[in-house]
């Protein structure tokens, strides 16, 4: 699902500490056990690993009780710096996690590389809380705000530049709580719930998506998070909700994103293998 470049940078980032379920910190090194590497060169890439970022898992009383902000701020302050020069030095960042706040740093990177910026979040939950709204303040439920310029603003003054709305597309929806939803829908941002995806097909609600919002960017970055599958395919995850994507429809729809040829980076987040059945 890249661009016409052939080589790609893979990033790990062992964290949980933005959810309030364990486990997600062990992703990255699972998904390499699994063989990505050697399925990427099969593909016909090159890959470079630059091993996971660093993480204090020891955290100061401070930093728990401002819910892992300052350690969260620092973990995506070190991606947003190998993800900015992944990109620039013409490789494809694939960053592993860990949970979805990660995706402030990795997100923030890829704007401010390419300001016409299109982002297509492929998720059960919008994350689009902020500080104000959230019950439970994980920060994995609020990177969309973030990018957006609403939240902390430790982490916002990563984001140097601004999401707009617009270029936004969220396809999987099935879990959001109310205030999230009146936050959504007030938002301007492009979203597609599960029952489009019944209804519609996942080719025509792809086909919806290019028009209003991925024909109109010069690059796309694409933050998947495992949650949208049904957990029947993908169990390993921290917040699994019936009803998801079957294997069938993310294959199809990832090869729809990756002949754009507008791909520039992308986001695997929120495996669990503390969750897993037969390592499947």
């Amino acid at each position: 699902m890249f661009t016409k470049t052939k080589n790609i940078s893979i990033i790990g980032v062992p964290s949980d500490l933005g959810a309030n379920t364990t486990g997600s910190r062990l992703g990255p090194d699972a998904i390499r056990i699994a063989g990505i590497h050697k399925a990427l060169k099969n593909l016909g890439y090159n890959t470079t690993d630059l091993g996971n970022i660093s993480i204090n898992q020891t955290l100061s009383t401070e930093d728990q009780n401002g819910n892992n902000l300052k350690e969260i701020t620092n973990i995506n302050k070190q991606l947003f710096d190998h993800c900015k020069q992944s990109i620039t030095s013409g490789s494809i960042p694939l960053t592993l996690g860990g949970d979805h706040s990660l995706a402030i740093g990795s997100v923030a990177a890829s704007a401010a590389v390419r300001p016409n910026l299109g982002l297509i979040w492929i998720d059960t939950h919008a994350d689009i809380n902020n500080p104000y709204s959230s019950h439970t303040q994980n920060i994995h439920g609020m990177p969309v705000s973030t990018l957006l310029h609403n939240g902390f603003p430790e982490l916002i003054d990563l984001v140097k530049t601004k999401l707009s709305p617009s270029k936004i597309v969220i396809i999987g929806l099935r879990d959001i709580d109310s205030e999230e939803k009146k936050i959504l829908t007030d938002s301007g941002i492009h979203y597609f719930t599960m029952r489009d995806v019944d209804e519609l097909g996942i080719q025509n609600v792809f086909k919806k998506a290019k028009e209003l919002m991925i024909d109109k960017v010069d690059a796309l970055h694409v933050s998947f998070d495992l949650d949208v599958m049904d957990p029947i395919v993908i169990p390993a995850v921290s917040t699994p909700v019936h009803g998801g994507l079957t294997l069938r429809e993310a294959y199809l729809l990832l090869e729809l994103i990756y002949e754009t040829e507008k791909v520039i980076a992308v986001d695997f987040v929120e495996l669990n293998p503390m969750n897993d059945i037969k390592g499947c």
